[in-house]
């Protein structure tokens, strides 16, 4: 390290495997909260600059690779890597303390005795804030859906359940690979019975809105970056993983409509009576809150994130009324990228902060599960073209990210000064 100063040979030697460990820990915690491939291994390298030390790494969303050192004298370090969902407080948390790591304020080794404890803090919204949180985003795209008042009552109450069941899914870890498809269903299934008393309802829009917060557009989004980006082996990887979700809810829902349809005699097809413009508004102004929620912002950030995606929104609803949906969409993504990177100059913060939640309000995970259903109805040419839709949206939102990030990179006050 380049503060050994009068350290033997052997003392050094002990230091740099601390620092080492240092990185490659903290590497690990950065990706296992949400923070993209591409991303890590640029952040991975500039903490081993700061730090003294030479380093090579390759990250994939399920682990991580570290050479550390010469080729005549190096040292592999191979981290597999369970990918989670995105914590945004966390983040920040973790990048605050690589901070004081690199300014001195903490040495490496009270940085590296300071991460487990990082780690180990219990969520930082409960059971049942995270599972309101959960519904309110699922009733408010229902709204913007243009679903009526039945079918955000029922989408909410469906939210609430899914919500609830992913938060209990956390007490048990074996059985988390059914939150997908068991979701799916029920969102399918459920709204057959509740129809059969409740009409006009219509069972799409509920369907989609109660599954929206687990569609995977952002997933899908981030890979088409980290392919754009050359970070291959993450990005197809990541990009396979999104369409392995995307067919999983298609296939619960198929199910659950296939039950839906045997067990009751409720209409399909049904056009749901919308709502007036002011219930659009409301759900365009509550729902970054939520989504804030659900990405476990802290608290001093959901101003911010509310704005960001009102205006990414707003620039790329303002867009498609003279340009073509696509690119709409980067104009959109544009204005978050630009957003997000000045804040993270500002606020020494990471871009991802107002990015994600920005990025939600553009993504075309909706596209994606529609095309699904259709292919599983045999409707092969609708399906192949929502997929080819749904993958021009995510490439344009790509577009406009990574033309803001060149014009002004998502740079923090720390590594500019550095």
């Amino acid at each position: 390290m380049n503060t050994a100063g009068n350290l033997t040979p052997a003392n050094l030697l002990v230091e740099n495997r601390i620092a080492e460990q240092f990185v490659a820990e903290l590497a690990k915690a950065l990706h296992q909260n949400g923070m993209a491939s591409d991303e890590l291994e640029q952040n991975v390298l500039q903490l081993a600059q700061q730090l003294g030390l030479e380093v090579s790494v390759f990250a994939t969303p399920t682990s991580i690779f570290f050479c550390f050192g010469q080729a005549d004298h190096d040292r592999t370090l191979m981290f597999r890597v369970t990918p989670a969902d995105i914590d945004l407080g966390r983040l920040n948390e973790l990048q605050t303390l690589q901070r004081d790591v690199v300014d001195r304020r903490l040495t490496v080794r009270e940085g590296r005795a300071r991460l487990p404890q990082l780690l180990q803090q219990s969520p930082r919204y409960g059971f049942w804030i995270s599972s309101l949180a959960f519904a309110w985003a699922s009733g408010a795209a229902t709204i913007l859906f243009r679903g009526g008042l039945n079918e955000w009552m029922v989408t909410l109450s469906l939210g609430m359940l899914i919500g609830c069941y992913g938060g209990l899914l956390q007490r048990y870890p074996r059985m988390a690979r059914t939150y997908a498809p068991l979701s799916a269903l029920l969102a399918a299934l459920i709204p057959y019975f509740v129809g059969a008393f409740l009409q006009p309802l219509s069972l799409e829009v509920v369907t989609l809105g109660s599954l929206v917060v687990l569609l995977p557009g952002l997933t899908l989004t981030i890979a088409i970056n980290e392919l754009a980006t050359q970070n291959l082996a993450a990005g197809t990887a990541r990009l396979f993983g999104g369409l392995v979700l995307l067919m999983t809810l298609g296939f619960g829902v198929a199910m659950g409509s296939s039950l839906g349809q045997q067990l009751t005699a409720t209409p399909t097809g049904v056009a749901p009576v919308q709502l007036g413009t002011e219930y659009w508004y409301l759900a365009i102004a509550t729902a970054p809150l939520a989504f804030a929620i659900l990405f476990r912002a802290q608290a001093r950030d959901f101003i911010p994130i509310t704005l960001t995606c009102w205006a990414g929104f707003t620039i790329s609803q303002i867009a498609s009324g003279f340009l073509v949906p696509v690119i709409s969409g980067a104009a959109g993504s544009f204005s978050v990228g630009l957003i997000g990177s000045i804040y993270a100059r500002l606020t020494n913060r990471s871009s991802s902060t107002l990015a994600v939640p920005g990025l939600v309000f553009l993504v075309p995970g909706s596209i994606g599960f529609r095309s699904i259903q259709v292919l599983l109805l045999n409707d092969v040419d609708t399906a192949v073209r929502g997929a080819f839709d749904m993958f021009m949206v995510a490439i344009s939102l790509v577009s406009g990210l990574l033309v803001a990030y060149s014009l002004l990179p998502a740079t923090s006050l720390l590594r500019r000064n550095d």
